[in-house]
């Protein structure tokens, strides 16, 4: 198993008028199923994210995945409302962001 950033770790989340998400919540399943995913604050696996995870005052959040796996991250506001969702392969073969800020339906994925 080898640990790699589900995104772009300068990430940083905004809600749909474009402010920063804060206390925004990360929602991560195994694309496919109804399971939440095991994440990881770092690359080392030394603690397991609590799911969802939490966005802080910059709207960022480390995030950590097993690259065995694809996954779906869905993004919501701090009441739980969701404002986007997306399947991402992590990897060689992963889809990122292509900036430092995701906005609904403004998305720019790039295949690597």
């Amino acid at each position: 198993m080898a640990l790699v950033p589900l995104y772009d770790l300068t990430q940083q989340f905004q809600n749909k008028n474009g402010s920063i998400l804060v206390a925004g919540k990360l929602f991560v399943y195994y694309i496919g199923r109804p399971d939440l995913a095991t994440t990881w604050a770092d690359d080392g696996a030394s603690a397991v994210n609590p799911n969802p995870i939490l966005l802080d005052n910059n709207g960022r959040a480390p995030c950590f995945v097993d690259d065995s796996y694809s996954y779906t991250l869905v993004v919501c506001d701090r009441n739980g409302q969701e404002l986007f969702s997306q399947d991402i392969t992590p990897g060689g073969a992963g889809n990122y962001w292509t900036d430092s800020s995701v906005r609904a339906n403004q998305r720019t994925l790039v295949t690597l």
